[in-house]
This record gives C-alpha cells, sequence and structure tokens, in this order.
C-alpha cells in the first residue's frame, strides 16, 4: 500500500489470533476513513476556500479540487 493510500488517523479495530501477551501469531486490523492524499487535499481546500481573495482566482470548484490534489500530492512526494 502507497504512502497516499495508508490512511490518516487508523485505528485498531481488533487483535487476533496468537498465544500468550506476545505470541508471533497476533493479527492487527487497522482501518481508516481518510486517505492521507484525501486529508493532505482536505487541508489544502480548507485553506483556499477560506479566502475569498484567492478563491477567485479559480475558474470553478472543480479547478479547486483538482489544485488541492495536486498540492497533496506534491506534500506525500516530500516525505508527508
Amino acid at each position: 500500500m502507497k504512502n497516499a493510500d495508508q490512511p490518516a488517523y487508523p485505528r485498531i479495530d481488533a487483535i487476533t489470533g496468537g498465544e500468550g501477551e506476545y505470541g508471533n501469531d497476533h493479527h492487527v486490523h487497522i482501518s481508516g476513513g481518510l486517505t492521507k492524499r484525501q486529508y493532505f487535499a482536505a487541508m489544502a481546500m480548507q485553506g483556499i476556500l477560506a479566502n475569498h481573495l484567492f478563491t477567485n482566482q479559480f475558474d470553478n470548484y472543480n479547478e479547486i479540487a483538482e489544485k488541492c490534489y495536486v498540492q497533496a500530492d506534491a506534500m506525500l512526494e516530500e516525505g508527508g
């Protein structure tokens, strides 16, 4: 799984298998909501939409969303 597809805020749903406290047969089931890429894009969009002067530079909301994912990808490339 690529870093961009990993959950932004993972949570452990269950630990199954294994014997004893430190057995080697444990399986951790992790789930999450947004991926890191989606989370970074959402944060970029929040910043853009909070500033109407910057929002006016775009033709439509689809263009804003596209640019937010470009920013998210750049952050992930830098080690996000």
